[in-house]
């Protein structure tokens, strides 16, 4: 019998912002999208004002892609998301012109 204790850890949150770039201004409305650098994803999430609040993410290294319609798509950040912890990201996004 297998008699070491599984060891679970607990969930990632991360919350996340869409800024226009130019103004400094919350984007009303987009997505973000959670690509883990093993290839998984988790998303479109959709994004208001406020932005997105996501609770139950896998740990470990992840780019955070951010989509609204007009504007640019930028190149993603990578960041790290830690068992039990919150990550917050704003992303600005410059308008098309």
């Amino acid at each position: 019998t297998y008699t070491d204790p599984i060891v679970l850890q607990r969930a990632a949150v991360l919350r996340a912002r869409l800024r226009n770039a130019e103004s400094q201004e919350p984007i009303a409305r987009g997505e973000i999208t959670v690509i883990y650098l093993t290839g998984r994803s988790r998303g479109p999430l959709p994004c208001n004002a406020a932005g997105v609040h996501v609770k139950t993410l896998w740990p470990g290294e992840v780019r955070i892609v951010g989509r609204a319609e007009g504007y640019l798509h930028e190149k993603p950040p990578t960041i790290e998301l830690q068992a039990g912890k919150d990550s917050e990201v704003v992303l600005d996004l410059t308008p098309v012109e």
